[in-house]
């Protein structure tokens, strides 16, 4: 998140710095790209202003790539919910055994 804000941000730099006020100044960049990454608020482009190709490069891989790390989040926390699972089946089937056995009694 830092390396391609940093990287959109110079890119901006160099162009006019108060085109697009999400980018005049790095820390509101870096949140811009927060919100972007979250899927909270779309990429900003001003059609008044050409925006260089190397920005929706960047873009593009800012998000392929923070959506491969979110998938692999995903995986890692389905896999480990499902391991402690598997670990106390016996466990909880004993209960509910126990349980319905002095239900019906």
């Amino acid at each position: 998140l830092m390396g391609f804000s940093s990287g959109i941000w110079v890119v901006y730099m160099t162009q006019n710095p108060n085109a697009i006020p999400a980018f005049n100044s790095f820390p509101s960049t870096l949140f811009y790209e927060f919100q972007v990454s979250v899927a909270m608020v779309n990429m900003l482009v001003d059609p008044t202003q050409a925006t260089p190709v190397v920005v929706f490069v960047l873009h593009v891989i800012f998000s392929l790539l923070y959506f491969m790390l979110i998938n692999n989040l995903l995986i890692a926390m389905v896999s480990d919910t499902t391991c402690r699972v598997a670990n106390e089946k016996e466990e909880v089937w004993r209960a509910q055994v126990v349980a319905a056995t002095l239900m019906l009694e």
